[in-house]
């Protein structure tokens, strides 16, 4: 009797947890930044980045910067209601931020590209600002760049 007792607790245990909701875990996120991240960015390199990253008010995403020699890479994982997440590389706001400033990355003495805050929309757009900041003889210069994210993915620009 007993015995049957356990596996009829054990059945409906399976089937209550069978009905909850997938949850997004720091696996899930970790899974989704390693595919899109080229191979010579370590593990450490995304554990770090994603354990500093910026999340989304609502939980709808995370913003993660990864400094590398040639230029930061710069994602954002967007939550799927299944738990799972989409990536949508913003990496090239570097590269616009740097020409603002009208000179070649490589003529900066050093510079760092974040994400510093999620503005707020009334549509299903998701808004991430990131600043780019670079040193130049002592010199700093700034730029902030708003990146609106459709809902796929697409990273639209000014």
């Amino acid at each position: 009797m007993k015995i049957a007792s356990a596996v009829l607790s054990a059945f409906l245990l399976q089937s209550v947890h069978a009905a909850e909701p997938p949850k997004p875990t720091a696996d899930s996120l970790f899974q989704a930044a390693r595919s899109a991240a080229p191979p010579d960015v370590t593990d450490a390199q995304l554990t770090a980045a994603l354990s500093s990253g910026l999340t989304h008010p609502d939980g709808a995403a995370v913003s993660i910067a990864i400094p590398r020699a040639e230029a930061s890479l710069i994602l954002v994982l967007i939550r799927r209601p299944d738990g799972t997440h989409l990536v949508a590389d913003e990496s090239q706001v570097e590269t616009a931020n740097f020409g603002v400033w009208g000179r070649k990355r490589h003529e900066y003495d050093g510079y760092e590209t974040i994400p510093i805050r999620w503005l707020s929309r009334d549509d299903e757009l998701l808004q991430v600002s990131i600043r780019t900041r670079a040193w130049r003889n002592v010199q700093r210069y700034t730029v902030v760049e708003p990146l609106r994210i459709r809902p796929n993915g697409t990273v639209l620009f000014r």
